[in-house]
């Protein structure tokens, strides 16, 4: 794989998805709750907090999608035409795999704390910075 190969695939949003750290610690499904580590300053603290199902934003509900090692880098209908059989495998999903973010299961848990929930957004665009700082210094050669 080249490096801006590597670039491109580290960026898919699927691949993301699949990397990202879960924002809860446990589910209690029967409770319909989380628990959740909340970072505050140089504090972190245990809470459960109620939640709800929502469609996966990844897969839009289905449990699956196109592999990103098949076209992360993007495909043309030149790739397809050079590959007919390959294009046929492509559209019926020979390339699928379970979804990275909701593992198959076509729904992931949204927290129902405001206050809980933009802390955890604070914590996760943290974490984002930090990885396309990374990307930004493995484009550099670092």
């Amino acid at each position: 794989m080249s490096y801006s190969e590597e670039i491109n695939y580290y960026n898919d949003s699927r691949v993301r998805a699949g990397r990202r750290d879960k924002w809860w610690n446990s589910i209690n499904e029967k409770n319909m709750t989380a628990t959740v580590t909340v970072y505050e300053e140089d504090c972190e603290e245990d809470v459960e907090v109620p939640i709800s199902y929502e469609v996966c934003p990844t897969c839009n509900g289905k449990g699956t999608h196109v592999n990103p090692s098949i076209d992360c880098n993007g495909l043309t209908a030149e790739d397809f035409y050079e590959d007919p059989d390959m294009a046929e495998d492509y559209f019926n999903g020979t390339y699928d795999v379970a979804c990275y973010e909701c593992n198959g299961n076509r729904v992931v848990p949204v927290c129902e704390d405001t206050e809980v929930l933009k802390k955890i957004h604070e914590y996760e665009n943290d974490i984002y910075e930090m990885e396309m700082e990374r990307l930004s210094e493995m484009r550099m050669g670092a």
